[in-house]
């Protein structure tokens, strides 16, 4: 219940079927790799502050957050 209210209130966010449960997703696309290497590490300073460690996907152009 609480993964469907988020996602209601959270449109870029997707529900991601990649595992057996599931997780909740959202695409960044950025302009190129430098800045999706700084999102990547804001993300990963803001999970490591909540102690939480979601799965980091970082492209040239792009960043995954599951």
């Amino acid at each position: 219940r609480k993964t469907e209210q988020f996602l209601q209130n959270q449109p870029k966010w997707f529900l991601s079927t990649c595992v057996k449960f599931p997780q909740v997703s959202q695409v960044f696309k950025l302009k190129d790799f430098t800045t999706a290497l700084t999102v990547a590490n804001s993300v990963r300073a803001l999970a490591e502050a909540g102690r939480h460690h979601p799965q980091i996907n970082l492209e040239y152009s792009g960043v995954t957050v599951t």
